[in-house]
């Protein structure tokens, strides 16, 4: 399958973009992990102002959004928000994992754990066309170890 293809009438009359097209590509923008430590401020700056509410305002009991918030900011704070190994080096680390040659691969970044670390996940496909053999491979995005046992299958 080579994406989806629409009859270029039926796209003008839909309103479709000029620049939507099903086979363009291009790097995965990875979005920075160090706005997790932001959202541990944001949570701090509200923990503190209940807890002065709690005590300035002796009608309403906030202890349990106390309890909530802090739980809450505490996990945040907890979150992995480092990546040492880059999208582009990701395909040398899998190389020594998968069986086949690689051709085409694509990969995302994904989250693993209670503590969401990040890990690569990447689809390799060997150099045929159409490819023959497909393979699913997850790198640890900080020690550059597999995670999970490599999926491999014969298309």
């Amino acid at each position: 399958m080579n994406g989806i293809n629409i009859n270029e009438e039926e796209a003008k009359n839909e309103n479709i973009p000029i620049d939507l097209n099903s086979l363009a590509y291009g790097a995965y923008k990875l979005p920075d992990l160090k706005r997790r430590k932001l959202f541990f401020y944001i949570l701090l700056f509200i923990l503190l102002i209940c807890i002065a509410l709690n005590y300035i305002i002796v009608w309403i009991d906030l202890s349990y959004s106390i309890y909530i918030l802090l739980i809450t900011t505490l996990y945040i704070y907890f979150l992995n928000s480092k990546i040492k190994i880059q999208q582009s080096d990701v395909v040398e680390q899998i190389g020594e994992h998968v069986d086949h040659p690689i051709g085409y691969y694509s990969t995302a970044l994904t989250f693993k754990g209670i503590l969401l670390n990040p890990v690569w996940t990447v689809i390799v496909y060997d150099h045929k066309n159409p490819p023959k053999e497909k393979s699913i491979v997850e790198i640890d995005s900080n020690t550059g170890k597999l995670v999970d046992q490599v999926y491999s299958e014969i298309l």
